[in-house]
């Protein structure tokens, strides 16, 4: 090895070095600067504004659900009677029921996707959070003109609405902890 080469390496050597604590220097500067600004947004108008989702507190969790609405067939629903369950109940909905559910309203309403393809008799209309967690309530639908005094809420349904039929599945919680378990 040369004198010539054992310079070059230490010349290279040198450089990297002096790139690496300039690079460090910047690094510490911006992190110990100004610190307050780093770890906390600024507090302007943290309020939803129509439209938008609430914005949770750093102490408080956010709870809401996770619908997901499917749109089903009615020729499927003739060949296959138990594509759901068969003792699925279909319930046919009015504007007036889905009125407290805008929501719901609005995804089933939607008509942005007939175009979309059938597969196995469904196809995807939406999803959507539901921060007023208002799935039980919908459920309730369920029983609302139904004869049968032992209406279970939970049971399989199939929602008519406008001649298309829908299901609907909510995953609950789905924003915070485990529900707590039922008395």
């Amino acid at each position: 090895m040369k004198f010539s080469d054992i310079k070059q390496y230490k010349i290279v050597i040198s450089l990297a070095l002096i790139f690496l604590v300039c690079a460090g220097s910047v690094i510490i500067y911006i992190a110990y600067s100004q610190p307050e600004e780093l770890q906390k947004p600024p507090q302007q108008d943290l309020q939803p504004i129509p439209g938008q989702s609430p914005v949770p507190s750093s102490t408080e969790r956010l709870h809401y659900d996770y619908c997901i609405i499917e749109e089903v067939h009615p020729d499927f629903l003739k060949l296959i009677p138990h594509f759901v369950d068969p003792n699925a109940t279909i319930v046919h909905l009015s504007s007036d029921d889905l009125e407290p559910f805008p929501e719901y309203q609005k995804q089933m309403a939607d008509e942005s996707k007939l175009s979309k393809k059938w597969r196995d008799g469904h196809r995807f209309i939406g999803d959507f959070i539901d921060y007023q967690r208002q799935f039980d309530d919908f459920r309730n639908l369920i029983c609302k003109y139904s004869p049968d005094p032992m209406c279970d809420p939970r049971m399989s349904s199939v929602y008519e609405y406008n001649g298309r039929y829908f299901t609907v599945g909510c995953l609950s919680d789905f924003g915070g902890e485990a529900p707590p378990p039922l008395p």
